[in-house]
């Protein structure tokens, strides 16, 4: 890949949101693999309404002083089992935030009608080894007649063609869904500082994840928090390119650049922890109940030596001057 020089948003208003990546908890209905133990064996207790509230409040505040709007995406283990969900959501809402969820999409029909009128945005993660595809069909098909929804279909080597032909079915007989194929990483959830060691795909599985032919049909315009990056690169030429298609090329090497995370990004991870992203960069600024928290105000300087999450990669940054 040419040498980049910095990446920015697509649109102006993507760079005025703050994601916050907040996981609620490690309690799943499923147990994928792929995924160890501590995402999903629900060895971490809820955190109380009373936190996740207070604490959002003085997030948004924080930003709303750096002109910014607070966009929070709920994730887990399976955040849809944090039993007070919906009465975190009425609450944002009534603070004017907007509000995603990832989800393996299993809760009912009939909560996920309840939900949808809360949420901007939803990321559907198709796991084949436990996912019934009929019920994530339907949900699917409900939540994108309303919400911006994206599916991520997370591709098993060994079950590769039953996840295309999955993704194709999406795709086909629901418009107004963005999917991705989602290359999986073998220890999925464990923290890292190294390059995404991805399972070992073949050659034509590999070039099926970067260039999928996939029958999406978009019939009104989406509108979401975070997108494809734009990369200017030193030749003078840009491209937008996306959070995968990033680490498939090995592209997520960014130590030495001047970072926007903890601008643009925030992480509270399952025991309350919070950091500027998922990569952890800069130590913990705190927890959710220190009264003296000090979220950030200025980039900072990478020192990692790969981006690994989305969250992460979908954020501005600059190749410093030499």
């Amino acid at each position: 890949m040419k040498e980049m020089l910095r990446i920015r948003h697509q649109t102006k208003e993507r760079s005025e949101i703050t994601l916050v990546d907040w996981t609620l908890g490690n309690a799943c209905n499923y147990a994928c693999s792929y995924c160890c133990a501590s995402q999903h064996d629900g060895s971490v207790p809820w955190m109380s309404v009373a936190t996740v509230c207070r604490f959002a409040d003085r997030v948004t505040a924080h930003y709303s002083r750096l002109h910014k709007s607070c966009y929070f995406q709920f994730t887990g283990g399976e955040p849809t089992l944090y039993p007070s969900l919906l009465r975190v959501f009425e609450h944002l809402q009534s603070r004017e935030c907007m509000i995603g969820l990832i989800s393996n999409g299993s809760q009912s029909l009939e909560w996920w009608e309840i939900a949808r009128k809360y949420l901007s945005g939803v990321t559907l993660s198709f796991h084949v080894q436990f996912a019934r595809f009929p019920h994530f069909f339907d949900v699917a098909q409900m939540m994108s007649r309303s919400v911006a929804t994206h599916v991520n279909v997370m591709m098993l080597p060994k079950r590769f063609h039953e996840c295309l032909k999955n993704a194709c079915a999406l795709a086909g007989g629901i418009p107004d869904i963005s999917i991705s194929l989602s290359p999986l990483e073998e220890r999925l959830g464990v923290p890292r500082d190294g390059l995404n060691a991805f399972y070992p795909y073949s050659k034509n599985q590999l070039e099926t994840l970067r260039a999928p032919k996939l029958p999406v049909r978009q019939t009104r315009p989406a509108t979401t928090p975070r997108g494809r990056m734009l990369v200017y690169f030193v030749d003078g030429t840009t491209e937008l390119i996306g959070a995968d298609e990033l680490k498939l090329r090995k592209a997520n090497q960014w130590s030495g650049w001047i970072c926007n995370a903890g601008l643009e990004v925030l992480k509270v991870d399952k025991g309350g922890n919070v950091y500027r992203g998922v990569c952890r960069e800069g130590g913990s600024l705190g927890t959710v109940w220190d009264e003296d928290i000090q979220l950030p105000l200025t980039p900072i300087t990478c020192r990692k030596k790969s981006c690994n999450c989305s969250a992460d990669i979908m954020v501005a940054r600059d190749k410093p001057r030499t």
